[in-house]
């Protein structure tokens, strides 16, 4: 221990800063790790409790001695990547806020640990009283104040629907799409209420639930800019750090997202098991940004399960101007290798799809220069989706399937 001791001291005193203590004291214990130490030395104190007769705790009162030594001296060692881990908390917390969630990100990270708990059965607390695992429970929260301190509810999949004024489902929480999708507000009022509940809850992230529960925090609409590429590497670690785990929807439509965005947001969609609606209708993806989706989409072996979007089954890329036959290529590549198997609807439409010639950044060598029906993205994507042996609907336009 005095020479691990001697060793942080010279690294210290190398890194000019202040120099350590002049004295320490050396105990008989090795290999002791620091953080083990401290937090053994906010526990226990340098005497026993009164009453005990545990010998132990005149051990960890040592220990806790050595802890303050070395604390003393890593503390200056450890202040920048203090400092960085802060920022990331905080901008974690900043953008988790704008897409919906209540609280902050170390509260939301602390519901999805529990929620993630090896419990066999817990007793819902929505009405019915009935006993489920875990994994069929949702944390809710009760109001629409953000208060960290308080407690959620563990409430059942038809106890959810129940409250919101919704009949129960067959065992899903979303029994149709318009439920989920809130496809111009086809859903109507008790799947709006749905939806507020899980995003406020940490459930969703973005849609017009976000803007219902921003307002329901603030009293009015949040002066939140648009999401734009600066948010897809913030918006990758929030979904890694542990709240894509129950994370149901993702809604960027009418951002500012382009194509770094999303390629930044594709590589933390595995982390996303539950994930069912994707949406990046009205966006500035292109391309570049679809290719990089498909790809983390695609298994890696053909005969290998997907690691992304197991669970996707509704999966919007609208209104995109600078798609392509490219983009609409992998995307139909993606298909054809069994990416999202439970995929029910894909509503893509872009310049690979419009009767207007495709712009110059879109422009591809095989292109005949026709419009619809005569480009290969187009012809690539409607015999994919043809093809699949699922329940698969193509749609150019909301609410029409290709070859109606």
């Amino acid at each position: 221990m005095q020479s691990f001791l001697d060793a942080v001291a010279q690294r210290a005193a190398d890194a000019g800063l202040a120099p350590p203590p002049a004295s320490v004291t050396a105990v008989d214990f090795e290999a002791l790790d620091a953080n083990c130490l401290l937090i053994m030395s906010r526990m226990f104190g340098t005497r026993r409790p009164a009453g005990s007769r545990d010998s132990r705790n005149i051990m960890l009162g040592r220990y806790a001695r050595v802890s303050r030594q070395l604390w003393t001296l890593l503390r200056p060692l450890l202040e920048q990547d203090y400092r960085r881990h802060r920022q990331r908390k905080n901008s974690l917390t900043r953008l988790a806020e704008r897409l919906g969630a209540h609280g902050s990100w170390s509260h939301q990270l602390q519901r999805v640990r529990l929620g993630a708990h090896a419990v066999n059965e817990a007793q819902c607390q929505g009405g019915c009283g009935q006993a489920f695992n875990m994994s069929r429970m949702y944390q809710l929260l009760d109001d629409n104040v953000a208060d960290e301190s308080r407690d959620v509810k563990l409430v059942c999949r038809a106890c959810t629907r129940r409250r919101c004024g919704l009949p129960p489902g067959r065992g899903q929480l979303f029994a149709t799409r318009v439920e989920m999708t809130d496809d111009y507000g086809e859903g109507g009022e008790p799947a709006a209420r749905l939806r507020f509940e899980l995003c406020k809850s940490g459930y969703g992230l973005g849609g017009s639930a976000a803007d219902h529960s921003r307002r329901s925090i603030l009293g009015r609409a949040a002066p939140y800019p648009a999401l734009c590429d600066a948010d897809g590497p913030v918006l990758c670690d929030l979904l890694v750090s542990g709240l894509g785990r129950r994370c149901q929807w993702i809604d960027v439509s009418g951002s500012a997202f382009g194509d770094a965005g999303l390629t930044a947001l594709a590589r933390g969609l595995p982390a996303c098991k539950s994930l069912l609606h994707l949406n990046l209708n009205s966006t500035r993806v292109g391309d570049q940004g679809v290719v990089s989706l498909a790809t983390v989409l695609t298994p890696a072996r053909p005969t290998a399960a997907p690691t992304a979007g197991k669970e996707l089954k509704w999966l919007y890329l609208a209104a995109l101007d600078d798609l392509g036959n490219a983009g609409a290529i992998a995307l139909a590549a993606a298909l054809t290798c069994r990416a999202m198997p439970k995929l029910e609807c894909l509503w893509c439409c872009g310049a690979f799809s419009a009767d207007e010639p495709l712009p110059s950044s879109s422009e591809d060598d095989d292109d005949d220069g026709g419009g619809g029906e005569s480009r290969p993205g187009f012809r690539a994507l409607t015999r994919a989706c043809e093809a699949r042996p699922g329940p698969l609907v193509l749609e150019l336009e909301h609410g029409f399937a290709w070859g109606m």
